[in-house]
């Protein structure tokens, strides 16, 4: 299981896509759909600074942000994508590599944003949050143990 956030080729796709080539050329140039491609900008976004992207979306049911605007901020997404490599006790949960957004969006929506805070709860308490399951734990103690940390028993 790799601990990297994101893929060199996701890495190449967001950034190509944040500095201004078209989806459909970088779509071409990788051999994948322009969907995909959206899909993996946004998701680069989400995970590089998931309170920048947030702000940006047009409202909360929206499943992703205009390019236009994520382009604005460009830097601010390589940046935070090149912090959260170095994954700490003080990194945002969204740093953590192969963790479903969901599980990720149900200990945003309780305030657990932080590793720090997410280690200090115990399975229990997780358990009990509105769209965590078993599935999700699961998933997410295997990402924390690639680091070394653990939730409580």
């Amino acid at each position: 299981m790799s601990t990297e956030l994101f893929s060199e080729q996701e890495k190449h796709v967001a950034q190509s896509i944040l500095n201004g080539e078209s989806l459909r050329n970088c779509a071409r140039n990788n051999h994948i759909s322009e969907l995909k491609c959206r899909s993996i900008v946004n998701n680069y976004c989400s995970r590089s600074d998931h309170a920048l992207y947030g702000s940006l979306r047009w409202n909360k049911w929206d499943d992703c942000a205009p390019l236009s605007k994520l382009r604005q901020y460009a830097q601010d997404f390589v940046a935070g994508a090149k912090r959260n490599q170095q994954v700490n006790s003080r990194s945002s949960i969204w740093a953590l590599p192969e963790v479903p957004a969901i599980t990720l969006n149900a200990l945003d929506e309780n305030g657990i944003t932080t590793i720090d805070k997410l280690v200090q709860c115990d399975m229990h308490k997780l358990m009990r949050l509105r769209k965590f399951g078993k599935v999700g734990l699961c998933k997410l103690s295997k990402s924390l143990a690639e680091f070394g940390l653990s939730i409580r028993k």
